[in-house]
């Protein structure tokens, strides 16, 4: 049995999850803004933007992390 423990950091559903929070208050306290075409188009670019981000974490720990030793 190894003593290594091995784990992930949910980094992006935990910054979509702050964010629909943050949203979800403004969106309640100023309804009209909800409706708003300029606010629809701004929340789109953020998931875009977290979609970026999440494919550039993938990519850099595809090409940048080293496959683990067999040694046995």
């Amino acid at each position: 049995m190894s003593g290594e423990v091995r784990g992930e950091y949910q980094i992006v559903p935990m910054l979509l999850g702050l964010f629909w929070k943050v949203e979800h208050s403004a969106m309640y306290k100023f309804k009209a803004v909800a409706n708003f075409e300029e606010m629809k188009k701004h929340r789109a670019e953020v998931y875009r933007a977290l979609s970026r981000f999440e494919e550039g974490i993938e990519s850099f720990v595809r090409d940048y992390t080293e496959p683990p030793s067999e040694t046995s």
